[in-house]
């Protein structure tokens, strides 16, 4: 029966009997379906299997590989080649051929359906068109996505040298922490050592509190004495050079005032001309003393800290009642002056003054309770040297003879802490309590053992991190403490891409899943999927536990596309992100990641 076949099916066979004399196959394949002399020709994977070449495209399967039937449907695990002739060319099942279904996805020819009635124009221009546009949109994505995905790279790949490199640090304290517990516990001299450098340690730290305190004491200190000196200095200028021809009554009375000023505290004047040493020598003096560790026994003891501490307060005090005075005789002068008799003297002193009041550096009042803090802070040194009951009677020379080994050192730290504050060394009675030097060596092996599992710990921690698969180039590490929140249909989600999943909506709060896995859906070249598994979330009312599985695609934002639902509490997130994007090559090249 011959079937009246539609004028574009005509067309479409004849530009493929145009490229190809056998329907369904490449043109350059051509020469794998010539016949020998005889007119036959072999199965191309079964060259035991010999066919007349009339074989070809009969309608039935001879080949086990399907080669003999490409332009019909006759052997399941056939191929049909549409040329796309515009487009891109491409494969097709062969159950596909000939079914009465323009497969424009593939064929856009319509040459699949050669042999049919129907009509399939070839739309290849149109959807060649198409294929285009989405392939600029998809570059356009990519583009605005790259340096988003660059700053995530950079930062993911900052991040894992920031933990390899706390990996080895603690690895290494770790393993010293092992060391000297073992040490320590073996041998009660390594003990003691360790017990006295540690206490040592912390009076040094008590002892450079005490010097910043009294630097910046000394510093306040500094500071008046050069406000007055600068106040002085104004009104021996106007004194000494005023108009007294002007009569100008405030002028006089400022003067007068001045005068009146230094007769009353002549004393004190007197006695830091007299004083060559600033507050800031006292201070240099001071602070070297405490930094001494040996100090004469005679030369300085704790209470000539205190004391010379004490008294320059004292001195302190003075200035700043002294600066209060003078202050209030300048503001007198500046309120009551006559500005009309132009004396350039009086100008230069109320200008000087104004200048001086704006940008003066105001002094903090020493309180009273600075000598009891630091008398504290030196006594805080003690809390590391034992005390004992006064009955027990031994002179240091004893000491060194029947005291034990951990004993002595600490004897010998006391000493040592005694010539750090300037304290006289005393041969009389020494307390010590044996006892308690025992709790604090058991208390640092204790902190040590306490130290070894806090570092095994974060070790194991560090470890488990820098294992985890956080997707290609370790794109997800940076989202660790990012929640981004979405709003789709009735739902609003919170979601982190290595954390947990909210869906909340209608009175609840369900957690959706929690982070497991990503994977790599590679599509092209050029293009992937990440697949994120999200599970053990909150069980769904009479049925299984929630799940879910992300799909993130590139795109130049983090965008929730769909949330379906295909299965019971089983959830399909459609998401557009940088980190969908697939880098290429030379994009990494050019911004010198080394993934």
């Amino acid at each position: 029966m011959k079937l009246n076949y539609p004028i574009s099916i005509i067309i479409a066979f004849s530009i493929s009997k145009a490229t190809s004399s056998v329907i369904g196959i490449r043109p350059q394949d051509e020469v794998l379906f010539q016949p020998d002399q005889n007119g036959k020709w072999a199965c191309l994977n079964h060259p035991e299997i010999v066919l007349d070449i009339s074989k070809i495209n009969d309608d039935y399967c001879d080949c086990p590989d399907g080669s003999d039937e490409p332009g019909t449907n006759a052997c399941s695990n056939g191929q049909f080649y549409c040329q796309n002739e515009g487009h891109i060319p491409g494969y097709i099942k062969s159950s596909l051929i000939n079914d009465g279904v323009c497969d424009y996805d593939v064929c856009c020819d319509g040459t699949d359906e050669w042999n049919t009635p129907i009509s399939c124009p070839n739309r290849c221009e149109e959807i060649h068109d198409k294929y285009i546009k989405a392939k600029e949109t998809k570059e356009q994505e990519y583009q605005a996505g790259v340096s988003a995905v660059i700053k995530f790279l950079k930062e993911a790949e900052a991040s894992r040298i920031e933990l390899q490199n706390q990996f080895k640090t603690k690895s290494y304290e770790l393993l010293q922490a092992e060391q000297d517990l073992t040490r320590y516990l073996e041998s009660p001299e390594y003990l003691s050592e360790a017990v006295q450098q540690e206490e040592e340690t912390k009076a040094r730290l008590v002892i450079d509190q005490i010097k910043l305190k009294v630097s910046d004491a000394f510093k306040v200190f500094t500071l008046g004495q050069n406000n007055l000196g600068e106040l002085r200095i104004i009104l021996d200028s106007l004194s000494e050079n005023f108009n007294e021809n002007l009569k100008d009554n405030a002028v006089k009375q400022t003067v007068e005032r001045y005068k009146n000023h230094l007769e009353k505290y002549k004393s004190q004047y007197d006695a830091e001309h007299a004083n060559e040493l600033s507050f800031d020598s006292k201070s240099r003096k001071l602070i070297k003393s405490l930094k001494e560790k040996n100090i004469p026994n005679s030369s300085k003891k704790f209470n000539d800290v205190l004391s010379t501490v004490k008294n320059e307060i004292i001195n302190y005090e003075s200035i700043t009642e002294r600066i209060f005075d003078l202050e209030s005789i300048l503001n007198y002068l500046i309120d009551n002056y006559n500005p009309n008799y132009n004396d350039p003297n009086v100008k230069r002193a109320v200008n000087t003054y104004q200048d001086f009041a704006v940008n003066k550096e105001e002094t903090e009042v020493i309180a009273d309770s600075f000598i009891t803090e630091l008398t504290d802070d030196f006594m805080e040194i003690y809390k590391y040297v034992d005390q004992i009951p006064e009955e027990i009677k031994i002179t240091f020379e004893e000491v060194e003879d029947k005291l034990p080994f951990i004993d002595r050192l600490r004897y010998k730290l006391k000493n040592l802490l005694n010539g750090f504050i300037g304290r006289e060394y005393n041969p009389n009675p020494v307390p010590i309590i044996q006892g308690e030097v025992k709790d604090n060596a058991n208390d640092f092996v204790s902190k040590l053992t306490q130290k070894r599992k806090d570092l095994s710990k974060s070790v194991d921690l560090i470890k488990k991190n820098l294992e985890t698969n956080y997707g290609p180039d370790d794109i997800l590490r940076p989202f660790n403490a990012l929640t981004i929140k979405w709003h789709i249909g009735e739902y609003d989600y919170d979601f982190n891409f290595v954390g947990d999943i909210h869906q909340r909506g209608n009175n609840q709060n369900l957690k959706i899943g929690s982070f497991e896995t990503v994977e790599v859906n590679n599509i092209s070249e050029s293009e992937h999927e990440l697949l994120l598994s999200f599970d053990h979330g909150a069980r769904c009312w009479n049925g299984p536990i929630r799940k879910a599985l992300i799909v993130i695609s590139c795109g130049p934002d983090h965008e929730l596309l769909t949330v379906t639902e295909p299965e019971k509490c089983e959830y399909i997130f459609k998401v557009k992100s940088p980190i969908g994007c697939k880098l290429k090559p030379e994009d990494k090249l050019k911004h010198g990641l080394q993934f």
